[in-house]
């Protein structure tokens, strides 16, 4: 890692800090809970198509294809039967990633067709930045985060 590097990292958890220092605590903590639940199919699917559906070279995308469900079949499927129920047929259909697989140490195949990916493929684009975390990595290197205080 470069001088220049180490700065623009160190600078970026600096700024992170601060972020999360200045952000307030929530006051209703129930609401907010409660909020999420009722609302958890909507958010999920907006993240999915933020941050899969929006981005045709993601991994996923590719798997989503193979596995024959587009966006309007999964939101369909997710406001009709559920989340658990829809996330049990993205399984049944391929639709999913092992450990192995996340983590770069095994090729994603599904349908005998592999599906080029990289560990960085898989960090969420719609994360803000902030400052970054990495697992320890005990048998790989590790894998980044990024942390907002809104994630933390």
């Amino acid at each position: 890692m470069t001088l220049a590097d180490k700065f623009g990292h160190y600078w970026q958890f600096t700024l992170g800090i601060s972020e999360l220092i200045r952000e307030p605590v929530p006051t209703n903590w129930e609401e907010r809970m409660r909020d999420q639940l009722e609302n958890r199919e909507t958010r999920w699917l907006a993240t999915i198509r933020k941050g899969i559906f929006d981005r045709p070279d993601h991994p996923y995308t590719r798997m989503f294809e193979i596995g024959g469900c587009s966006y309007e079949e999964l939101e369909r499927s997710t406001l009709c039967n559920g989340l658990e129920a829809t996330l049990e047929q993205l399984v049944a259909a391929g639709i999913f990633l092992t450990h192995d697989e996340f983590k770069g140490k095994q090729p994603i195949v599904r349908s005998g067709q592999t599906i080029a990916a990289t560990t960085a493929d898989f960090a969420n684009p719609l994360a803000r930045g902030g400052y970054e975390g990495r697992s320890s990595g005990s048998r790989s290197s590790g894998t980044r985060t990024r942390k907002t205080a809104a994630s933390s």
